[in-house]
């Protein structure tokens, strides 16, 4: 007889979000934006590209200058918080 195990565990469709109300803009007087955000996602890596947002009407294109990653326990889901550096327009 064969070996099989059933489990109660549903896989759900994978996302990649970013959460809006974690949005945070702040300059600096030479014209730089300090960004920062929560991007909720079911993978442990990013499918997107986020150093080019548009946030209010502005494009902001930057580098990341840190990453931080939780899952929200009892869950499939991940955390991303990021900050990064850009100039807008």
């Amino acid at each position: 007889m064969a070996l099989s195990c059933s489990s109660s565990l549903i896989s759900p469709a994978s996302f990649e979000f970013i959460d809006c109300s974690t949005i945070s803009v702040s300059y600096v007087q030479t014209g730089e934006a300090s960004i920062s955000f929560t991007v909720v996602t079911t993978d442990l890596t990013l499918n997107n590209d986020y150093t080019n947002m548009t946030f209010g009407g502005v494009d902001y294109n930057g580098y990341i200058v840190d990453v931080t990653v939780n899952r929200i326990p009892g869950t499939l889901v991940f955390l991303f918080n990021i900050s990064y550096k850009a100039f807008g327009c």
